[in-house]
């Protein structure tokens, strides 16, 4: 008998966002649809289009950005940048008949396994 591979989660966040090593273990230990990479960036702002859409080609099921609280992002904007991108990717994702909440973005600070895990069963 063949089996579909499980889900395939990937979380894009900002380093400076404070997902601790242990914090990153948790979600990938209490995500149960799936595997979960989590990927550092230097800044939410690193979310371009075409690596969103790459991923989603590749296989990812979900792609969700964690990003710093609107104000706090040292690079100023970097975090409404990020929005917008992915609200723009959303908007493709819709046009061409797929679900859109395969692609999100949650903004926050000192971000806690649990809520990763909430809010990428929101998504799923």
């Amino acid at each position: 008998m063949h089996h579909a591979p499980p889900p395939r989660i990937v979380v894009l966040y900002c380093s400076r966002g404070g997902l601790s090593a242990v914090e990153a273990k948790a979600v990938q230990d209490n995500v149960h649809n799936g595997p979960v990479h989590l990927v550092a960036m230097p800044c939410s702002s690193k979310v371009d289009v075409p690596h969103v859409l790459n991923l989603l080609a590749g296989g990812a099921d979900l792609v969700l950005v964690l990003a710093c609280p609107e104000g706090a992002c040292r690079f100023l904007v970097g975090n409404v940048r990020a929005e917008k991108r992915i609200r723009y990717i959303q908007q493709l994702l819709l046009s061409a008949g797929i679900e859109n909440k395969r692609v999100g973005l949650v903004r926050g600070e000192h971000f806690h396994a649990q809520d990763i895990v909430d809010q990428i069963a929101v998504h799923s």
